[in-house]
């Protein structure tokens, strides 16, 4: 058989990413973790100059969000976290689908944080009408048929949660957890979702920290359940119900044709101002919430700790 020089190279260069992981610790980790952003920023690199030659670009544009646009990117940003997670548990010789993805109750627990944050973005801005802090009417912005452009807007955040679910509390969180605890995993995973966040126009020092908390909820749930399902659920519905359904600004950003409009209204600790219903004191009480129903509702399955203590390859 002829020698196959991109064979070869190939083989040469696995070789060298095993050899470099053939450690134990929190040296394995630390390069565990940069394999898999790599890999994820090597593919979303790949896509997004294919778009550029068709003259789409995956750049954030301004504070306004579109549905075309965010498909593209979301999409981008799951398909590149999942190659991610299979490239970097194939190097570790584990099952991708160990980490948070293959999970018993996937659709009871998606279905469930649909639910729940709805419901939880619904009281948030409730609260916010009833103290004067919001100012819901019907939006003047819509288009078309309002079922449609809701159930578009809900493809795009279902993307978004899972997007950043992969992204910060799939691999890296489980990895993380696994050497050095569940608590301080939580801790490092949802301070780095809020230093991204901190780019978003608009956003404040209010809306970070509820960000942050939002992040240690979700770690909660997932450290409760093995699993991302619940998590991913109630991330797509909190900023669908804040964005489309109720025309709030989310981490300072807007969404086309939203179903109503909200607008803030006196001092930005109460309202939330340009960054949202995130970046009102009331969000807090909402997120301690979240975590209460995770505490109460969701069994502890044992999943995620076994996977946190099982020896690295």
């Amino acid at each position: 058989m002829k020698n196959n020089p991109i064979r070869n190279a190939l083989h040469s260069f696995r070789n060298r990413i095993s050899s470099s992981l053939a450690v134990h610790g929190r040296l394995r980790t630390r390069r565990c973790i940069r394999l898999f952003y790599v890999v994820f920023l090597l593919v979303t690199s790949a896509v997004a100059g294919v778009a550029y030659l068709f003259h789409y670009s995956l750049r954030v544009h301004g504070a306004t969000m579109t549905p075309g646009h965010e498909l593209l990117m979301r999409v981008t940003f799951c398909g590149a976290a999942l190659v991610a997670t299979k490239v970097t548990s194939g190097f570790e010789k584990e099952p991708w689908l160990a980490y948070g993805l293959d999970a018993r109750h996937r659709t009871v627990h998606f279905g469930f944080g649909l639910l729940v944050g709805t419901l939880a973005l619904s009281g948030t801005m409730t609260a916010l009408v009833l103290t004067g802090g919001a100012n819901v009417t019907r939006s003047e912005s819509l288009g078309g048929s309002p079922i449609a452009s809701g159930m578009l807007w809900a493809l795009v955040f279902i993307l978004v949660g899972w997007s950043e679910e992969l992204i910060f509390r799939g691999y890296v969180f489980f990895r993380l957890a696994r050497d050095v605890g569940a608590v301080a995993a939580a801790v490092r995973t949802s301070l780095a979702f809020g230093f991204v966040h901190a780019f978003n126009p608009n956003e404040s020092i209010l809306g970070l920290v509820q960000v942050v908390l939002f992040g240690l909820v979700a770690c909660f749930a997932i450290w409760r359940t093995g699993s991302l399902w619940w998590a991913a659920g109630m991330h797509a519905a909190w900023d669908w119900s804040e964005s489309f359904l109720f025309g709030a600004a989310d981490s300072g950003r807007m969404v086309s044709g939203h179903f109503l409009t909200s607008q803030a209204i006196g001092p930005s600790w109460l309202s939330g101002g340009a960054t949202g219903p995130e970046g009102s004191l009331l969000a807090i009480p909402a997120v301690g919430i979240l975590a209460l129903i995770v505490l109460l509702a969701l069994p502890k399955t044992g999943a995620a700790m076994s996977l946190r203590t099982r020896q690295a390859a």
